[in-house]
């Protein structure tokens, strides 16, 4: 279990199987409140464990200290 500072909890669990979600809107996403320091851990663990966080297309037109990045889930 994942307890952040912003009150948010994560538990993730290993299943035999993933059915991807499918019809209309099917791509599922999360988001999360991180502090600065806790996006840059993040995003340099995602890096380290193989995933690609890419550069934000829209960084330009967010809020100064808003940062966003996607990471696609292999399993769907």
């Amino acid at each position: 279990l994942l307890a952040t500072n912003t009150r948010q909890r994560l538990l993730l669990l290993e299943v035999p199987q993933v059915t991807p979600p499918t019809g209309p809107g099917s791509p599922i996403h999360h988001a999360w409140l991180l502090t600065v320091d806790q996006f840059e851990r993040a995003q340099k663990r995602l890096v380290e464990h193989g995933f690609e966080t890419g550069i934000d297309p829209r960084q330009s037109f967010r809020a100064i200290g808003e940062y966003n990045m996607d990471i696609d889930d292999p399993d769907g």
